[in-house]
């Protein structure tokens, strides 16, 4: 394959990535302004997750391409949740000192803790309705989509990375606003980059799926048990 031939395929497969992305994001959005009717609310998150996994299932199935997001094997599998709990073993026990402390000088919040209630639905509803469809569709369809496109250069604590990494995170915390805009929607970029690293580091998505489940838990968690 030429040098021309190349570029022309990777944009072409740049182009169609990027409308599926805003063809998504759109739908999505337009799920939410529905919920402004009792008749919609209750089915938005259903709609929306439905929408992340069914939409590059579609442009896949037609591109004849194979659906090779999770593990293969057992073995690969055991691989990927070791790989999440090592990761979080390292993450949560480092973000809950600098948490207490955000909490304490900047929100003048203090931990009461002792509240789980509502933790189990939180996590399944987390797992099921956002960790899995948004990784489905970020890490599992649009990173391997740029990593096609833009060849890994780098090597991020031990693993080949490249763009796809951070223009998929990127891409990630802006999609956020797109739903509904808040000012700190910036940061979501950087545990994206956790959840991509976690893709490129197992090849496949059941260890970014957890590490962003547990995340969104983590975060329901703070707000039960940080009171002004």
């Amino acid at each position: 394959m030429t040098d021309a031939i190349k570029k022309t395929e990777d944009r072409a497969l740049l182009k169609q990535t990027l409308i599926l992305w805003m063809a998504t994001m759109l739908g999505i959005r337009l799920l939410h302004e529905l919920s402004r009717f009792p008749v919609f609310r209750d089915y938005v998150m259903l709609g929306t997750a439905l929408l992340l996994i069914y939409a590059p299932v579609w442009i896949l199935w037609r591109r004849k391409e194979r659906i090779d997001f999770f593990e293969s094997s057992w073995g690969q599998l055991a691989r990927s949740i070791g790989w999440f709990l090592l990761v979080s073993a390292v993450i949560f026990p480092l973000l809950e000192i600098a948490n207490r402390y955000y909490q304490d000088w900047f929100l003048h919040r203090r931990y009461l803790g002792g509240n789980f209630k509502g933790l189990a639905n939180a996590a399944l509803f987390q797992l099921l309705l956002v960790a899995l469809p948004e990784e489905f569709f970020f890490r599992g369809y649009m990173q391997y989509q740029f990593d096609r496109i833009w060849p890994k250069k780098w090597r991020l604590l031990g693993v080949r990375v490249g763009w796809s990494l951070v223009i998929t995170s990127l891409i990630f915390a802006f999609s956020h606003s797109l739903i509904h805009r808040q000012w700190w929607h910036f940061s979501i970029f950087f545990p994206a980059l956790v959840f991509g690293w976690l893709r490129e580091k197992t090849n496949a998505i059941t260890a970014s799926i957890l590490f962003h489940a547990l995340s969104n838990v983590y975060s329901f968690w703070v707000m039960a048990n940080y009171k002004y």
